[in-house]
């Protein structure tokens, strides 16, 4: 666990943003590095979805990725992937009233102009709620 992290922590959220990989994605290793509970999630973001720069085509394309890394998942470590729609800030806000504190794992991406507001509203949240985000 990264230092500064307190040891009341036993959960781990890995929030997919773009990276559907299941080898080579540094956030799911670093779950599985950790004894946390994990909770592998991705957010459906109006603001993302409705932005000029996505198109139908993503939607398709994050759906059927979504589904391969979940079968992937519960076929190789029991743990599926959970979907909400919402406000990134308002989802996390969810978890961490059903499951306390937790760890934040996400893989870093080259955000466009709405992804960079989620990701500072992100990082605000988690420093109001006293949230480790890597």
């Amino acid at each position: 666990m990264a230092s500064g992290a307190s040891n009341d922590v036993t959960q781990d959220v890995i929030w997919l943003k773009r990276d559907f990989r299941l080898a080579d994605h540094l956030p799911l290793h670093h779950a599985g590095l950790s004894n946390h509970r994990v909770l592998v999630l991705y957010v459906y973001e109006p603001e993302v979805i409705e932005a000029e720069e996505f198109h139908p085509a993503h939607l398709l394309f994050i759906n059927k990725s979504l589904q391969d890394l979940h079968g992937r998942l519960m076929q190789q470590y029991g743990v599926g992937v959970h979907t909400r729609v919402g406000k990134a800030t308002d989802v996390l806000g969810e978890v961490l009233a059903k499951v306390g504190r937790f760890r934040l794992l996400s893989h870093h991406e080259t955000p466009v102009a709405t992804q960079r507001a989620r990701n500072t509203a992100v990082r605000e949240w988690c420093g109001r709620n006293n949230i480790r985000w890597h």
